[in-house]
């Protein structure tokens, strides 16, 4: 009798779902992963090993939430693994060649930018501009992921109805971008400048926050899921497009600057945790954040995969070292201490696993 009580409390759908996750997910992300890295041209692995590997971890987090959103899904997983892998490997590369080139003009930027508007567009022709890319073997990376997105988006069955979010998410993306690697002395005044211009519908948010929910691709992840199903509504993708943005995608960013904040700050780099006036704010705003995050999550069409998310957000930032250093240490602890058990309990192991990497 006690061993069928056992299984049945082991076998649960939480535990099935976060089975599924680390033994059929992530192993797929890290192989689409390493594929991507393996094909990076010469001129975009900066500071990276040879094969690009080390250059895409910085990914890694990201896709790691991005890919919660299929762990309880029996579908097969791999046109929605590669779809998130090369959204990320294109905003991370695009990143990377604006911060080189020093770019300010929105328009240079909105170019720059094309294979990631294109993207998310099958009913358009794509363009590349090789004029702001390095080589050409770099316009047939970039072009070659963003076809791949393209190419993805076009067989789901209700893509139609989620372009026209994943495109305006695209765009908060690309006006950030242009914001964030302002001059130092003007960066704050354009960035508030362009957040307060959304922010009038959203009173309860900072414009950082905001921000960094513009940051974030999550949301677009979160479509592309959505459009994978054969009954999507209209009024469904509303509500998870008023979850995703700002106060989901808010949470996730807002949690990957508080982790990297010291790192970002030794190397000069902006980090939007720095705007809170000091620790115990950033911890208490966290914390709101993550309120509204679960509130509009429990709203939604399959609510109980957001809500997992959110819940499962921390347990990927927090179990990071760099969450638990110094001061950190509390903090951390009190933003996880209102979590479910579940999430608590795979926080202690994920940091264990952590300390021995």
């Amino acid at each position: 009798m006690a061993v069928v009580i056992i299984k049945e409390l082991i076998w649960t759908d939480k535990l099935k779902s976060i089975n599924g996750y680390y033994l059929k997910v992530m192993p797929c992300i890290k192989k689409y992963l390493n594929n991507t890295a393996a094909s990076m041209p010469e001129s975009l692995r900066t500071g990276s090993t040879k094969r690009g590997k080390a250059d895409m971890l910085c990914c890694i987090d990201d896709l790691r939430c991005s890919g919660m959103l299929i762990s309880q899904s029996n579908k097969d997983i791999g046109d929605y693994v590669e779809f998130i892998v090369s959204v990320h490997a294109l905003c991370h590369s695009l990143d990377k060649i604006l911060e080189a080139r020093e770019l300010t003009d929105i328009r240079e930027i909105q170019q720059l930018y094309l294979p990631l508007s294109d993207s998310v567009d099958p009913d358009i022709p794509a363009h590349v501009n090789t004029e702001y890319y390095k080589s050409k073997e770099t316009t047939l990376y970039l072009k070659k992921l963003s076809d791949t997105c393209r190419e993805n988006i076009s067989r789901l069955p209700g893509y139609k109805l989620v372009t026209g979010k994943m495109k305006k998410y695209v765009r908060l993306y690309i006006e950030f971008q242009s914001c964030k690697y302002q001059p130092l002395k003007t960066r704050q005044q354009h960035q508030r400048m362009w957040s307060d211009y959304y922010i009038r519908q959203f009173p309860d948010i900072l414009f950082w926050e905001f921000s960094a929910s513009a940051d974030s691709l999550l949301g677009i992840c979160a479509m592309y899921n959505s459009a994978s199903s054969p009954v999507l509504s209209e009024e469904g993708i509303n509500l998870t497009d008023s979850a995703y943005m700002p106060w989901i995608c808010a949470y996730q960013k807002m949690l990957y600057y508080y982790v990297n904040a010291r790192e970002d700050t030794m190397t000069g780099r902006m980090n939007l945790a720095d705007f809170y006036h000091n620790l115990k704010y950033c911890e208490e705003r966290l914390g709101f954040l993550a309120a509204k995050a679960l509130e509009s999550s429990a709203l939604l069409p399959d609510s109980g995969i957001h809500t997992a998310l959110v819940q499962a957000l921390p347990v990927v930032y927090l179990s990071d070292p760099r969450a638990c250093f110094g001061l950190n240490r509390l903090a951390s602890r009190n933003i996880m201490k209102d979590n479910s058990l579940m999430a608590r309990s795979l926080w202690n192991y994920n940091r264990f696993l952590n300390a021995f990497k």
